[in-house]
């Protein structure tokens, strides 16, 4: 199967697409090669972090939408999809260093959306677990899991990114990958913390969160 899309006068065919796709996936798993700070089997990067009102440059931290997690799920997919052994490599370095974290229990005991603190964990495990066929990291991803009850019931941010909504998400994937009726009620669980929360606005039901000003 073949399509054509236009941009302007340029027009582009799915093989065009394919190879200027490809190109560019190598060309960051270049730059992330290059900027990776390694001690051999596990690997971390620097980059811009908000702090106060400003920038500052820093380690990558471990939440899925900024740090590790992100990095070593892309590599991972551009390993296996694109059939390239250094991006697998080294995604299995940046996947150490979020597991020396975990032993360390060097992790924010909060967080618990599908892009921040554990449940982005959960859901970059159930993802690499599955890709590389490993049980060791679903079983990993399934052991963070028990400690979401009580950040559960503790939550005050409820989104997607952070809260609540986005734990669903999280415990959905390890599910997928990993079956579990203790997924079941932890979805549940969260389903009902949104319904408690709910608010009625304008005809329908909303939100209100914890909002952080500096």
């Amino acid at each position: 199967m073949s399509f054509a899309v236009s941009r302007g006068r340029v027009r582009y065919s799915s093989d065009d697409i394919a190879s200027k796709s490809h190109k560019a996936v190598i060309r960051i798993v270049d730059l992330l090669e290059a900027d990776a700070i390694s001690d051999g089997a596990r690997s971390i990067w620097t980059g811009l972090m908000p702090k106060n009102d400003g920038w500052v440059l820093a380690p990558t931290a471990t939440d899925l939408y900024s740090g590790l997690p992100g990095i070593a799920m892309f590599l991972a997919y551009a390993g296996s999809t694109l059939n390239e052994p250094r991006a697998s490599r080294l995604a299995n370095s940046a996947l150490e260093s979020i597991l020396q974290a975990l032993d360390a229990e060097r992790l924010p005991k909060r967080g618990i959306g599908a892009f921040s603190g554990l449940g982005g964990i959960v859901y970059a495990l159930s993802h690499i677990g599955t890709l590389w066929g490993r049980n060791d990291l679903l079983g990993r991803a399934g052991d963070i899991t028990h400690q979401f009850p009580e950040l559960i019931d503790e939550d005050e941010e409820l989104d997607i990114i952070t809260g609540s909504a986005g734990c669903i998400a999280s415990c959905i994937s390890q599910h997928a990958c990993q079956p579990s009726d203790y997924l079941l009620v932890l979805i549940e669980r969260c389903g009902n913390k949104l319904l408690d929360c709910a608010q009625p606005s304008d005809g329908g039901i909303g939100w209100c969160r914890k909002v952080t000003i500096s």
